[in-house]
């Protein structure tokens, strides 16, 4: 042990420095040179380890390096919700590596067949949308079979604004999804990527 070494009270001196410490002397002085430097090594190598973490930047893609695509998604079959939430993560951008909160950086979305999504349980006849013009008796209700016969595009579109966050930048994400109740649609010549959701 280096240092004091700690006798009983029996004995004269109850304290005194042990010479343990110059074993290494005798041994050499260039490995106890060497233990002391391997130490201080390691030290500065973590310092200059953590100094180069502080230095590292987040990368904020500009808007020349943001590409836009145009999806096709066919929503035949296919349940709401599920389709909905997938729907706002593209609008959102969060399926690409280079994802910005505060950036458009998703995809135009192009949804057909919506006249012929479904719903689970007995949502058709117990869902109502409402809405109200803020003077007596301006409240209006209608159940998701009656808003499903009447536009179904728009059944769509309110699950994936509700999917989305609640700013300016979200209504320009609502810009880039067009709904559509059948097969046609009018963006053909931006040539449409078909994608299975």
């Amino acid at each position: 042990m280096w240092g004091y070494r700690k006798y009983s009270s029996n004995s004269r001196v109850s304290r005194r420095w042990d010479l343990n410490f110059l074993r290494p002397l005798k041994r050499g002085y260039f490995y106890f040179a060497l233990t002391i430097y391997k130490k201080q090594l390691t030290f500065f190598v973590n310092c200059v380890k953590k100094a180069a973490m502080s230095l590292v930047k987040t990368f904020i893609p500009k808007q020349n390096d943001i590409k836009r695509e145009y999806l096709l998604v066919d929503a035949k079959d296919k349940t709401l919700g599920r389709l909905s939430s997938r729907i706002a993560k593209i609008l959102q951008g969060k399926n690409k590596p280079y994802y910005t909160p505060f950036l458009l950086c998703g995809d135009f979305v192009i949804v057909i067949n919506a006249r012929h999504i479904k719903v689970t349980g007995n949502k058709l006849k117990d869902k109502i949308y409402d809405k109200y013009s803020g003077y007596p008796s301006g409240r209006k209700e209608i159940s998701l079979e009656k808003l499903l016969a009447r536009k179904p595009e728009k059944i769509l579109y309110l699950a994936v604004k509700g999917m989305l966050p609640k700013n300016r930048l979200a209504r320009r994400m609502l810009n880039s999804l067009k709904i559509y109740p059948d097969k046609e649609h009018l963006h053909t010549a931006q040539k449409p990527k078909r994608v299975e959701l």
